[in-house]
């Protein structure tokens, strides 16, 4: 009944505030760019551009997780 750990990584002001969330031990924090670098978004636009493909070509797009919303099952 009791959340046992959490982490974070988008706020709605950045840098994030909440000073007591940074002193608790069993939440992480991170600012939302902490994923971003060089490598992860050429992937990220990789992925992106192969699913708008794919959707033009009639195609379900890989990885999607609600396939429902497309008409697909």
């Amino acid at each position: 009944g009791e959340i046992a750990a959490a982490g974070l990584d988008v706020f709605a002001e950045e840098p994030p505030p909440p000073e007591r969330f940074r002193a608790m031990r069993n939440v992480v924090m991170t600012p939302h760019m902490a994923g971003l670098s060089d490598r992860s978004r050429a992937a990220m636009t990789r992925m992106a551009s192969e699913s708008v493909v794919d959707l033009l070509a009639g195609r379900m797009p890989r990885g999607i997780l609600n396939p429902e919303v497309l008409g697909g099952t």
